[in-house]
């Protein structure tokens, strides 16, 4: 499924847009689903692709793009979701590949449903199985469990070779703590150049 070249508000891109269009039917009606999420930090305005609100509990998800970032965007990342999740408004944050989204659309969506099944509506959940081959179905039932970086990297669907990519943040690490102890001594600076800094440091 290909989303369309052209996006309306308040989205960013066509993949945030399919990527709503495709969850937002299958969430229970208690739940919302909110793009372009701001949050306030020390170091700046930040905005998530999306917020989605259940009770207390608010998951963010961020559609990265039509490829997979980079070395340096997904340390970018990295740092950002460490100051986002350290404001503990969100309770953790689902980054997909944008192969992911346009490639295998359902894949991405029933993955998600299997790490935060409270927020969908089960009735819908047959119709996203029904659009994943069966050895892909499988494949995620098994392996999706305590996710942290999931890379099923090529599944056969029609001829085309596609790849479910999903890393997900939502405890800090030692190394990552780290980080954040650098970022308090540096408050109110842009990233990128306190990651330089701190690279720097390190060698």
């Amino acid at each position: 499924m290909k989303p369309r070249k052209t996006f309306s508000a308040p989205f960013e891109s066509p993949l945030e847009e399919l990527f709503a269009q495709t969850l937002q039917p299958l969430l229970k009606k208690s739940v919302q689903l909110i793009p372009q999420y701001a949050i306030e930090t020390l170091w700046g305005k930040f905005r998530i692709d999306f917020a989605i609100k259940n009770d207390d509990k608010i998951i963010g998800v961020e559609c990265d793009g039509e490829t997979v970032h980079g070395t340096e965007a997904q340390l970018y990342d990295t740092w950002r979701d460490i100051i986002i999740l350290n404001e503990n408004i969100i309770t953790v944050i689902y980054r997909f590949s944008g192969t992911s989204l346009l490639k295998n659309i359902p894949a991405a969506v029933y993955a998600f449903y299997l790490c935060e099944p409270h927020i969908f509506a089960k009735r819908h959940i047959s119709v996203l199985q029904q659009n994943i081959s069966q050895d892909l179905f499988q494949e995620l039932k098994g392996k999706i469990t305590n996710l942290d970086n999931f890379d099923l990297p090529v599944c056969e669907k029609d001829s085309e070779k596609t790849s479910l990519r999903i890393r997900k943040h939502s405890r800090i690490t030692a190394d990552q703590y780290q980080i954040y102890k650098f970022l308090m001594e540096n408050t109110g600076k842009r990233i990128n150049p306190l990651i330089y800094k701190y690279l720097k440091q390190k060698t």
